[in-house]
């Protein structure tokens, strides 16, 4: 991801995509079965093996969609809005001050 525009004032900023083949960062993923990837908070991503226990019990309400079947396109724009939007307040401000991101 690409950061394309940024608001100092209202923390507004718009992402491009560089490279859809790498939106997730293997090397950044700190092994958890249930995380996110900057700067697309609204998107849960699992693990292979959440995923096949998920396949397993049979959970309802979750699509299991594989990565590498997203469809992004090189250059489309992602505005994630605040981290607030896609999570609970007190983990928006958690991963806010450590990553510093919005």
């Amino acid at each position: 991801m690409k950061l394309v525009e940024s608001c100092s004032g209202c923390g507004h900023k718009v992402y491009t995509v560089a490279k859809p083949s790498r939106l997730i960062d293997a090397a950044a993923w700190d092994g958890s079965d249930l995380f996110v990837v900057w700067p697309l908070p609204a998107f849960q991503f699992a693990s292979d093996r959440l995923a096949n226990i998920l396949r397993q019990e049979r959970v309802s309400g979750v699509k299991i969609i594989p990565a590498h079947e997203i469809h992004v396109e090189r250059g489309a724009e992602l505005i994630p809005g605040p981290l607030n939007w896609s999570m609970p307040e007190k983990r928006a401000r958690e991963l806010s001050r450590r990553f510093g991101i919005s």
